[in-house]
């Protein structure tokens, strides 16, 4: 019985596995890395960069904004309606309208009116981008010593153009 090519190229005679030392080129001077410490070290990395952590976030807070449909009626014992589907589908669309816009909210809660919230804070000033269960929506913005202002946005415009409109409005109120 003679030696046999296998379809992974390793020589082999019928029932025996030869130890594969790696490929030609390697130089016997050079270990090789173990493939879970590459693989360890690449995820660190990864966890470092920015963009992995805002996807990060951005997913912890779509499985909050999802969750919200859980909620009962009189959710905070004042009487408040529970989130609609309709207003959590809309806020998961916002949610990721904001993310490719470059603004991505640090809070996501119910609203006392009925609806979803996405929270932006930067201190000592806060906003929200509010969807009602009529689906309505509105920006509030407000910090230290300044009042309210509520801003209405038309629900017929695209998410995109509204994410657009209302990423500025808090960036301006932030930056001024």
């Amino acid at each position: 019985m003679g030696a046999r090519i296998s379809r992974v190229g390793v020589n082999q005679l019928p029932g025996t596995l030869l130890p594969w030392s790696g490929p030609p080129w390697r130089s016997e001077s050079i270990p090789p890395i173990p493939y879970g410490k590459r693989q360890e070290e690449a995820k660190q990395e990864a966890e470092k960069s920015a963009f992995y952590k805002k996807y990060n976030e951005y997913d912890r807070l779509y499985a909050i904004l999802n969750s919200l449909t859980k909620l009962q009626e009189d959710w905070d014992s004042y009487g408040a309606p529970s989130p609609s589907p309709a207003s959590v589908t809309l806020g998961t669309k916002y949610l990721a309208a904001f993310l490719s816009k470059g603004l991505l909210p640090h809070r996501v809660v119910p609203s006392a009116e009925g609806g979803v919230a996405l929270m932006f804070s930067s201190s000592p000033k806060q906003a929200y981008f509010e969807i009602t269960n009529e689906e309505e929506l509105s920006i509030g913005t407000y910090g230290k010593g300044q009042k309210l202002t509520i801003t209405d946005l038309s629900s017929e415009s695209d998410a995109a153009a509204n994410a657009a409109k209302a990423r500025d409005i808090i960036s301006s109120f932030f930056e001024g």
